[in-house]
């Protein structure tokens, strides 16, 4: 038997962690300092992965699904949280997640499709006692860095995603450094340019 190809690799920033996707959605870890095989990551509950990437200075791994669908696995405990409230608004999205790519930071996760890139504030998320991801619930719970406060110290209303369709076809996007994002994207004419040349039918009469 054949084993499915491998699509895509992710490196943990420390290097410590190697994850892989083959074909099949099946999601393995593997520790390179001990070079072998670590955990096996549950199965999406809706399609493989079709993009994933370690958080900056962590172990924690980050998916992302053609449902438009949230996911990170905590790798040393072994558990898989569901964070597409995150992203809800991309949940009847027609293009689904192609790449996802995270600020040096750490303060904002980059999830892109061919023809949008969607910003998602990871203060968004918080962790309990536990160590699982969850949804904070209310403006309230942000810090003051990230959610200003008026005079009555009521938070101040603030779009914290944002969602971005200036790049068509995208390709590739991934941060330089902190301030500079690189975006690839292929023109639709230069995309013309290699597809076949349309069928001439003679009509009747003409």
């Amino acid at each position: 038997e054949i084993p499915a190809p491998i699509t895509p690799l992710a490196v943990s920033h420390a290097s410590q962690w190697l994850a892989s996707c083959d074909a099949n959605g099946l999601v393995q870890i593997h520790g390179l300092d001990t070079l072998q095989h670590y955990a096996t990551v549950p199965s999406l509950p809706s399609g493989p992965p079709s993009a994933m990437g370690f958080a900056p200075n962590s172990a924690d791994l980050f998916f992302a699904n053609t449902a438009n669908q949230l996911f990170a696995y905590r790798t040393e405990e072994r558990t898989l949280d569901n964070l597409s409230a995150a992203v809800v608004e991309l949940k009847d999205h027609p293009f689904g997640a192609t790449g996802l790519t995270f600020s040096p930071d750490a303060s904002v996760l980059f999830v892109w499709s061919t023809t949008w890139m969607y910003s998602v504030r990871l203060s968004l998320l918080k962790k309990t006692r536990s160590g699982a991801y969850s949804i904070r619930e209310s403006l309230k719970e942000l810090p003051a860095s990230v959610c200003p406060r008026d005079q009555n110290d009521e938070p101040v209303t603030i779009k914290l995603n944002r969602m971005s369709t200036r790049y068509s076809p995208l390709l590739y996007c991934d941060f330089l450094c902190a301030e500079e994002l690189l975006v690839v994207e292929c023109p639709w004419m230069k995309a013309l340019e290699h597809f076949a040349q349309p069928l001439y039918r003679h009509e009747f009469g003409t």
